[in-house]
């Protein structure tokens, strides 16, 4: 399963229609609008912590996702922490903590992408 974008209440909305967050194989940021990623520390947090996840989500997106996601990683690092304290390293691995970003260029403004070439990214 993969997310296209990750607005608010995303992983909420995830799994009030019954998927798990352990399906979740990566996210795809169209842009950086904050009502395209406000979303994203959360859906971060529950695929990690509710499948056991030992790596970390991937996330693609324009250039720039690597700041995107590096903000998010720094807001919640201090959280990745008590998660792993807490619940130990079976239930919240060290290691599937956070995202990585793999950015991608976008054509130029006005240039259409075809969805041939967006499938082959992924």
């Amino acid at each position: 399963m993969f997310l296209i974008d990750a607005g608010e209440g995303s992983a909420r909305n995830i799994a009030l229609m019954g998927l798990p967050l352990a399906r979740l194989e990566g996210v795809f940021l169209t842009h950086f609008h904050s009502d395209h990623i406000d979303g994203m520390g959360p859906v971060m947090l529950m695929r990690w912590t509710g499948a056991s996840s030992q790596l970390p989500l991937p996330v693609r997106g324009p250039t720039g996702v690597e700041r995107v996601i590096a903000g998010f990683s720094q807001a919640y690092a201090i959280d990745y922490g008590y998660r792993t304290g807490h619940h130990g390293p079976s239930i919240a691995p060290p290691t599937g903590a956070g995202a990585i970003a793999f950015p991608f260029a976008l054509p130029p403004a006005g240039k259409a992408m075809p969805w041939s070439y967006m499938k082959r990214m992924a």
